[in-house]
């Protein structure tokens, strides 16, 4: 009889364990799949911040290399999540995701100092074609007036004198 009841409880205790098993790695399934999800769209921002640097202006080499090892990693981390080794693909969409906020806040950093550097060479060339406008109708008007004196003086020079 006592060996009955232990072998019932430690039927029930085993098949408590496994369900709580199931539970965690249910659990565990459900964190990768959200950590790789946020890691994804932190990448897709990233690189639409990157795009819109490199359109700027920026030089986005750097960021673009870092984008492309941190997409990698996720690639990596769907991977895992398939052959259902969660830990870990939680750790690379983590890395992912701190990469992709890292590499986003640069980009708009590099955005906002091409923006400024090309406004300030915009009103530099402004200022140059306005400089070199005045150059220009300075110079017509001083060589006009050369051309001009030169030109009375070489007519009153023919001027017949009477004698």
């Amino acid at each position: 009889m006592r060996l009955k009841q232990l072998c019932f409880s430690l039927l029930i205790i085993t098949l408590l364990f496994v369900n709580t098993m199931q539970i965690c790695a249910s659990d565990n399934a459900d964190l990768a799949k959200w950590a790789i999800g946020r890691a994804r769209s932190s990448l897709v921002d990233a690189y639409k911040s990157v795009l819109d640097a490199e359109k700027a202006g920026a030089d986005v080499t750097s960021l673009t290399k870092r984008l492309t090892n941190a997409g990698s990693n996720l690639t990596n981390s769907y991977l895992l999540y398939e052959v259902e080794s969660y830990d870990v693909a939680v750790a690379l969409a983590d890395n992912c995701y701190e990469v992709g906020e890292k590499v986003k806040a640069e980009a708009e950093v590099l955005k906002a100092t091409a923006s400024t550097i090309a406004m300030v060479l915009f009103w530099f060339q402004i200022f140059c074609y306005i400089g070199a406008l005045v150059i220009i109708v300075f110079a017509s008007v001083l060589g006009w007036q050369v051309f001009e004196k030169r030109y009375y003086r070489k007519i009153l020079g023919m001027k017949p004198e009477a004698s």
